[in-house]
């Protein structure tokens, strides 16, 4: 999606909601801003710009249960499963 640095966090969450089918009142995920290997969480009443949200930068979107852990792991570095060990 692209969106103007003056839209907010909020309203890309709904067009995001909308573009993937999700019909509840409250949405399941939350915005995040990549950076590097860790991720700032968006605050929803902010705009992009009063985010940090630059041109070009990349905006994942991470279930609700998932944005406590704020860094991204590579796949060499994830856990292997149970059934691995």
């Amino acid at each position: 999606l692209t969106a103007s640095s003056a839209e907010t966090v909020a309203s890309l969450i709904s067009r995001v909601q909308t573009m993937c089918g999700d019909v509840g009142d409250k949405p399941n995920f939350r915005l995040c801003l990549a950076k590097g290997d860790s991720m700032t969480v968006l605050d929803e009443s902010n705009s992009l710009a009063s985010s940090g949200v630059l041109d070009g930068a990349t905006l994942l979107a991470r279930r609700t249960h998932h944005v406590a852990r704020v860094t991204l792991e590579k796949k060499s570095e994830a856990t292997s499963p149970m059934f691995w060990r």
